[in-house]
This record gives C-alpha cells, structure tokens and sequence, in this order.
C-alpha cells in the first residue's frame, strides 16, 4: 500500500501561470515520494531516499522550465535532508 499511495498514485500538484498561459499537472513516481509535498507522506510517515528519481507528469504538454526547475530543486533539497 505504501508503493500505490507514496509513488504511484499521481498527488503532486505542479503549476505555473505566465502571461503566456498557465500550465497544470499532477506528478507521480519515484520523485514525488522525495519530495513529500503532500500531507500524506506525514499521515503514512514515510521517508524515501534515493540518489535518482523519476517524476511522471499527467499532462498533455511538456511542462515550462520554472516547473522543471522547482520540482528538481524541492526533490534534490529532499533528498539531501
């Protein structure tokens, strides 16, 4: 249950507004789980550590790098700490 509900279940929310556009997502795998962003990683109490990760995004186009950037940071930040 862990694996369904820290990695694969798609919870991490990703956006970004310009003025071009805005741009949402929902985030899952590997990489969401390093960055618990969510309450649920506190709830399960569940801490994952990895020198890799992967994020899947649900979205139907490539994210902007503002969110690219972000969710790399909060990850790598995560995985250190």
């Amino acid at each position: 249950m862990i694996a369904c509900l820290g990695s694969q279940y798609a919870g991490w929310k990703l956006s970004h507004k310009a003025d071009d556009g805005s741009f949402f997502a929902l985030g899952s795998g590997p990489a969401r789980a390093l960055a618990r962003r969510e309450p649920l990683f506190e709830k399960l109490a569940y801490v994952d550590r990895a020198e890799r990760a992967t994020l899947v995004l649900e979205s139907a186009v490539a994210p902007p790098a503002p969110v690219v950037e972000r969710s790399r940071k909060i990850a790598e930040f995560r995985r250190r700490n």
